[in-house]
């Protein structure tokens, strides 16, 4: 009787516990998962911190032309985007200097490249005669259609020009119509009507820590030597 009792009265206390421990097992789960979850943002703001200082690092170390500066508005590596465009644009504007030097006048080819940044290098003017130049920075070499001769190579890329102007496909499909983009074809044609000379421009570039090589007036654009243009861009015989 006595055994029956006592189990009387324990019986309400074991449902009660079988019943609130799953609740409280999963309240456990939960805080330890929402303390997980806090954790792993921590640590990944600890990770953007360092990160970020050490681009602010990079950016002190190395300024605008070498020059030490705060950091401020210095663009690191990453920020300048691809460093081999960045070295081939280097090299181009470096070409551009050197015939100016010499009297030459630049016609701006940026106003004929496609949205991949593709088009002529290097094209300048001076008493009836232009220069077609295909501009390479360091080790860079020809691609197979350069390899064909600049004559060749110009065709091919003004008869893809005028494709994207006059029907909207090819390497220039997104140019159909435009306005800007004709006024420039109109310009080279001018350009071409002179006696042409083809040239290759080998450009050796000093190091850049940065990647910029001068994009955005970030890093530094130099020639390791001279710009050497002495290279006929002939056909292959």
């Amino acid at each position: 009787a006595v055994v029956g009792a006592t189990a009387v009265r324990v019986a309400p206390t074991v449902y009660k516990i079988a019943t609130v421990a799953p609740k409280a097992i999963r309240n456990i789960q939960s805080v330890a998962r929402t303390a997980s979850v806090l954790q792993d943002a921590v640590g990944q703001r600890e990770r953007e911190r360092i990160r970020a200082s050490e681009k602010t690092k990079t950016a002190e170390k190395v300024g605008v032309n070498g020059a030490v500066i705060a950091g401020e508005g210095e663009k690191t590596k990453s920020e300048c985007g691809n460093s081999n465009k960045n070295k081939g644009d280097c090299a181009e504007r470096l070409v551009n200097e050197k015939y100016k030097k010499e009297g030459y006048e630049k016609f701006d080819t940026k106003r004929l490249e496609n949205k991949s940044g593709h088009g002529i290098d290097n094209i300048l003017s001076k008493d009836g005669k232009t220069v077609v130049i295909e501009t390479k920075a360091n080790t860079s070499q020809l691609n197979k259609w350069q390899k064909q001769g600049g004559e060749k190579y110009l065709k091919r890329q003004k008869g893809a020009m005028e494709e994207g102007l006059k029907k909207g496909t090819g390497r220039w499909k997104k140019f159909e119509g435009d306005k800007d983009f004709k006024k420039a074809i109109k310009d080279l044609k001018k350009l071409l009507r002179n006696k042409i000379e083809y040239k290759i421009c080998r450009v050796k570039l000093k190091d850049d820590p940065t990647g910029c090589y001068g994009k955005d007036g970030n890093g530094k654009c130099e020639a390791d030597g001279e710009v050497d243009c002495k290279k006929p861009w002939d056909a292959p015989k």
